[in-house]
């Protein structure tokens, strides 16, 4: 197990240094797990740099990381945390920080074609994401889903919202990386459909269904424009940039 370990850190290069709004991404915890070959444990945490002293806010994510084998493609399961603590007992809110939007970009680059993410929605952290799915709202169109299709998890989604066997965990949303570019023209194709549909259809009459209803509409709208602008102009969530070391500073333009 030890012996692949190097390949694991190798995938997660994608996250180191990787920052948003003053806040670097860390690679935690990684552990091999004995059970299964090629898996591993994994945990990122937030540093946030003030007065020349960094502190980490554990856990943003927790889950697995595999390897593949056999054909199977490299994937991730996880829980991404809303508000990570640090030692002291302050948090950071995630969402407004866009850790949870920077952190799923993050996941796209390690997944590769073929791949896939899956996300436990069923937490606290990710009601959003679970009252949409439980009213019907298209994967796509959902809070989680639609972060899913801009980073780069293209494919068809499965909605894990049962435990098939008693033994799968809380509900989770999975994206998939299409395996090569005419399936994911296919998927995208099913996407704009899907998408479409919903848009016309009517708000439901009670009022807390329609707010749930009308968030998602909005989100949905906003993806069929940049699914119908030309693949050349279309921007997909921009990736955070990697951290600056400290004590570089920009160089002034001319």
């Amino acid at each position: 197990m030890k012996a692949l370990e190097p390949q694991a850190r190798a995938l997660l290069a994608p996250l180191k240094n990787l920052a948003t709004r003053g806040v670097r991404l860390r690679v935690a915890d990684l552990r091999a797990l004995s059970s299964r070959a090629g898996w591993f444990r994994v945990a990122i945490g937030a540093v946030k740099r003030k007065a020349g002293r960094e502190t980490l806010y554990t856990p943003l994510m927790e889950g697995i990381l595999s390897l593949g084998g056999r054909g199977v493609k490299p994937w991730v399961e996880c829980r991404i945390f809303a508000r990570p603590a640090a030692q002291d007992g302050t948090t950071l809110d995630a969402r407004k920080l866009r850790l949870e939007q920077t952190l799923i970009e993050a996941l796209a680059q390690i997944v590769p074609p073929g791949g896939h993410l899956m996300v436990d929605y069923e937490s606290p952290g990710q009601e959003q994401t679970f009252e949409e799915l439980n009213a019907g709202i298209p994967p796509p169109a959902s809070h989680l889903g639609a972060l899913m299709l801009q980073a780069g998890f293209r494919g068809d989604f499965k909605d894990w919202y049962f435990s098939e066997g008693g033994h799968e965990g809380p509900r989770k949303l999975q994206g998939n990386k299409p395996p090569d570019a005419a399936a994911e023209a296919r998927a995208l194709k099913r996407h704009r459909a899907a998408l479409a549909a919903f848009v016309a259809m009517p708000a439901p009459a009670a009022s807390a269904q329609a707010a749930v209803f009308l968030r998602a509409r909005r989100r949905a709208r906003a993806l069929l424009h940049r699914l119908a602008a030309p693949r050349r102009q279309t921007r997909w969530a921009a990736p955070a940039r990697p951290a600056r070391p400290q004590g570089q500073r920009h160089r002034p333009r001319p």
